[in-house]
């Protein structure tokens, strides 16, 4: 037996759920860019708040089955003891909290005042703004058909201060752009390439977390620091091996004095028997 307002409290947090799943995938690309990522937050934050008025899918199956008094086979009853979650303040208060943490968004503090902070606040958020634009004049799905003399050039350049990149450079690989967007031209790639590593998440440094917690275990905790970064890189950044040419690092480890361990100037194991002499009489147990 499973209560009727239980029952729509359920339905409304899954299709919640579902939602800000769905944000934190798409978050987690290491192809998401700062202007996609701001993107995408807008529109959950929209859909979000519009769950209030338009029920999602697994509300309205809730709200419908708690009417019918049956859900799935199983019959729901009203509970007086148990109180509905007020769907509105909490959308409200969910969609506020998601607009806090907007890239744009700050926290007290310690030892500002409210007014300090909103003044703060606003300020970054203007400063936010004018750098998706200025990312947003990159993107050559919004070019105009017919671009005026010198569009876009001032975004540009406050981007190459901001980025401490070639003015001039990036100027003209900008023009050539803008005439033939199928083609990046390679005086423009710094500045693209720039904007598009601009870290959106905590993603990437938690893969690297997770990476060494998996390299330095309490079993292999003697690797120096070098040599665990060493690892972390080539696991994260390096090619698959079944296409990776391991031969010139074999040669040059030759070269720097290392043998394999079939050459016969390599040291031989010894064996120890004095392992084997103490506990032969404890074999012949087994």
């Amino acid at each position: 037996m499973k209560s009727k307002q239980f029952l729509c409290d359920l339905g409304l947090l899954y299709d919640v759920l579902e939602e800000i799943s769905e944000l934190s995938l798409q978050l987690q690309l290491r192809s998401m860019t700062l202007p996609r990522a701001d993107q995408l937050m807008k529109r959950s934050i929209r859909v979000i708040s519009s769950m209030a008025e338009n029920l999602g899918t697994h509300h309205q199956e809730a709200v419908t089955a708690a009417e019918a008094g049956i859900f799935r086979g199983l019959q729901v009853f009203n509970n007086p003891k148990l109180t509905s979650i007020n769907s509105g303040q909490f959308l409200t208060s969910l969609t506020r909290s998601m607009s806090d943490r907007l890239f744009s968004s700050v926290t007290l503090a310690v030892g500002e005042s409210p007014q300090t902070d909103s003044n703060h606040k606003i300020q970054l958020e203007m400063s936010y703004d004018a750098l998706l634009r200025h990312l947003d004049i990159l993107n050559r799905d919004k070019f105009p058909d017919f671009p005026p003399p010198r569009y876009g050039e001032a975004e540009i350049l406050a981007l190459c201060a901001k980025f401490n990149l070639d003015e001039r450079s990036s100027i003209n690989g900008f023009r050539d752009y803008l005439e033939n967007p199928k083609v990046r031209p390679s005086s423009l790639l710094p500045l693209m390439r720039t904007c598009d590593t601009l870290a959106c998440s905590s993603s990437e440094c938690e893969r690297g977390f997770s990476l060494l917690n998996l390299i330095l275990t309490p079993l292999r905790n003697q690797l120096l620091i070098e040599n665990v970064a060493c690892l972390m890189f080539v696991n994260l950044n390096g090619p698959p091996v079944n296409i990776w040419n391991a031969i010139p690092y074999v040669k040059t480890w030759m070269i720097s004095g290392h043998r394999s361990a079939t050459d016969k100037r390599a040291k031989v194991c010894k064996k120890d028997s004095t392992d084997k002499d103490e506990k032969e009489s404890l074999w012949k147990l087994f």
